[in-house]
């Protein structure tokens, strides 16, 4: 399977001014008067033209061992090569290359297909990607009873959304923010892009703060264990009760974090650790999280096609990266400590009561032979009630994660963390948080 997708990066291509009442003292008279306090201007290509193939093989077949116990067996391996780009070259960074300052090759930036040893997507392609499938059902005892469980291992699949995230770097975007002084000459609407120049690879120098995005360059696929085992039983009266365990681990979780926040040197002094950047936006596969839960129903069935069902399920989920975009999740914290990071999921919701029936009315014309028997025909009440617990939440700090740049993706909100005085402890919720 062949895929393609072309995201586009245009917005900085409409440039955008602000007014901000620095030249009038209000920021309308500015714009009458057309005296922006800043401009933002972009250029380049600005549309990526991707490509991505995927080669996935499987084997599977169901086995009957005895007239009660039947087995599944199969097996699936997933070849996803990283997209590239079939008319430009992407650049990304990768850490490892990076020695010195002097040049883009020595400052750590790589661009696919050309550096030397440098894959056309910046990514190599991940093999180790083989999921094995076992299930089994078994029915002891006159088939009333019904043991069923199962184990796999499932990828997701890399999509090529991900690597949108390097539409911010060149070739495809250039942008520069040009500030006007107070009163100063009228900008006149003009599309600056002078020595804008959206091919030029970055040279970082000790003064500089380029950002950069980038992809881990050996990539492990998403990866989820999921595993249950099950517990059903029909009782007299039409009755069904079931039970099961039900878990799911995954690893190898895409998240986007920044690796080039300030931290202390060896003289004391914050710094980044690769001079000549700002943030380095890297999105790595470092994400883990794990689900358990108790999943139980019950069923009543009725003559006439009405029926009663009530589900409840216990359950727990831990993980350090909780996904909050569509592509890939951000990491809140510290970025080089994600046992740190580990808690509840913020979708985790311990308890979960679900109620539902479902009513055939009956007909009161059944035996008649009027056009009326058929307008009071199949007519059916149904409802549904849901009671759950609430999701879990963070104390954060706005100020605590200033040194990770805005605390690598969560609104700049770091951790709360405990400094002495009285935890509030004891007492409700309500009261611990006042």
């Amino acid at each position: 399977r062949q895929g393609r997708i072309q995201p586009m990066s245009t917005a900085n291509q409409r440039p955008s001014w602000t007014f901000s009442g620095q030249s009038t003292g209000d920021g309308f008279g500015d714009f009458l008067l057309d005296v922006p306090s800043r401009g933002v201007y972009g250029a380049g290509l600005g549309i990526l033209n991707l490509r991505e193939n995927a080669y996935n093989l499987f084997a599977t077949d169901d086995f009957k061992v005895t007239s009660n116990l039947t087995l599944n067996l199969g097996v699936r391996y997933e070849l996803n090569v990283p997209p590239y780009d079939t008319q430009i070259k992407l650049v990304s960074f990768w850490p490892d290359r990076y020695t010195r300052l002097g040049s883009s090759e020595s400052a750590g930036v790589v661009v696919g297909g050309v550096t030397s040893g440098v894959p056309a997507a910046t990514a190599f392609t991940d093999k180790k990607t083989i999921g094995p499938r076992f299930g089994f059902a078994w029915s002891p005892g006159g088939g009333r009873t019904v043991v069923r469980g199962g184990y796999g291992i499932y990828f997701d699949q890399r999509t090529a959304q991900v690597f949108q995230q390097l539409r911010a770097n060149p070739p495809l975007t250039a942008v520069q923010t040009l500030n006007f002084a107070a009163g100063g000459v009228s900008d006149r609407w003009a599309y600056r892009v002078q020595g804008l120049d959206p091919n030029a690879l970055p040279v970082p120098t000790a003064s500089s703060s380029f950002t950069l995005a980038a992809i881990e360059k050996d990539p492990r696929t998403d990866t989820a264990q999921q595993w249950n085992l099950d517990l059903q039983r029909e009782l007299p009266g039409r009755i069904v009760l079931q039970g099961a365990y039900v878990g799911t681990h995954g690893t190898h979780l895409f998240l986007k974090r920044n690796i080039n926040y300030a931290r202390p040197n060896s003289a004391g002094v914050f710094a980044r650790p690769f001079l000549g950047y700002g943030a380095i936006w890297y999105q790595g596969n470092n994400g883990n999280s794990i689900y358990h839960s108790g999943q139980f129903t019950a069923q009543k069935r009725f003559s006439g096609g009405s029926q009663f069902l009530a589900a409840y399920t216990i359950s727990k989920t831990l993980d350090d990266a909780a996904g909050t975009s569509r592509y890939y999740v951000n990491a809140s914290g510290d970025p080089d400590n994600f046992r740190r990071n580990r808690g509840l999921s913020t979708f985790d919701r311990p308890q979960r009561l679900t109620l539902s029936f479902n009513l055939a009315v009956p007909n009161p014309f059944q035996a008649g032979t009027s056009p009326v028997r058929h307008v009071f025909a199949g007519w059916e009440v149904s409802g549904v009630g849901l009671v759950q617990s609430g999701v879990p939440f963070n104390v954060t700090n706005s100020l605590s994660g200033q040194a990770w740049d805005g605390d690598i993706g969560s609104g700049g909100a770091g951790f709360a963390d405990y400094v002495g005085g009285n935890p509030y402890t004891a007492g409700s919720t309500k009261q611990r948080l006042r």
